[in-house]
């Protein structure tokens, strides 16, 4: 499971493919690093392009409803089960692409509960690959069990980690963010992406010192003053140097 160490100046800019041939890292994703100056990073995995240094990155976009979820359970759950299985819609599902993800019930019996995806150090860990309309058995990490059992009806949703794959953030937002690239790390490789502290940031409108500022609703990966908050959110951080618009902006980074 992820774990909190600290770092000396350096280590943010590491990255590594990926050592095991599958979805997984030398790490846990969302593993935080904190530097002696108190600026925190999380390990992800980067998606199919290079990093962009001062871009808002998020989380993979979620599939549609009743394809990776809302899936009917295609084995009724029993409670102490360590696996879950259900049928896809028409997508495929790349082997462990749920590695340290999350699986919850959306309905009938089992409602409200969920449980993390194990992490696969191994390929197939996780789970294996899956054809479109297949069944996925999905392994739960060490420690959880089923605690309701379910019914014939049962659905259940399938949610990769938020740190898996990362893309630069879209402007209207389409997955939760993730965090800030400081360079440029390689595709499909995986990295550090900043979440707390003094970050620079590619500025979209007129920032105002000390106010906060969110993601753009225009431009993506930039961050716009805090007027639009209530439409465009979340909060991204405080405002501490100014710069023109599409130039780097220093922002006290408040993501975690």
């Amino acid at each position: 499971m992820p774990g909190i160490y600290y770092a000396p100046y350096g280590t943010q800019y590491n990255s590594q493919a990926e050592p095991q041939g599958s979805n997984c890292g030398l790490y846990p994703l969302g593993q935080k690093i904190v530097l002696p100056d108190g600026r925190e990073y999380r390990y992800a995995l980067a998606g199919a392009a290079a990093r962009v240094a001062g871009m808002l990155y998020q989380s993979v976009v979620p599939l549609a409803a009743a394809v990776h979820s809302e899936t009917v359970v295609s084995t009724n759950p029993s409670v102490g089960d360590t696996t879950i299985a259900s049928t896809l819609g028409a997508t495929l599902a790349a082997v462990d692409i749920y590695s340290e993800g999350f699986a919850h019930f959306n309905k009938v019996d089992g409602i409200g509960t969920g449980y993390r995806i194990r992490r696969a150090i191994e390929e197939g860990q996780a789970h294996a690959a899956v054809a479109a309309s297949g069944i996925i058995t999905v392994n739960l990490a060490p420690g959880e069990s089923i605690q309701v059992a379910g019914v014939g009806t049962s659905e259940v949703s399938y949610t990769r980690n938020r740190f898996h794959s990362t893309i630069i953030h879209a402007s209207p937002a389409t997955a939760t963010l993730s965090g800030v690239s400081n360079w440029a790390a390689t595709a499909s490789q995986y990295c550090y992406e900043q979440v707390k502290g003094d970050c620079c940031c590619t500025a979209s409108g007129t920032l105002i010192i000390g106010d906060f500022c969110v993601p753009s609703a225009t431009t993506d990966g930039t961050v716009m003053p805090s007027a639009a908050f209530e439409t465009d959110g979340p909060y991204i951080g405080v405002v501490r140097e100014l710069n023109v618009t599409a130039e780097g902006c220093c922002i006290d980074l408040k993501l975690d």
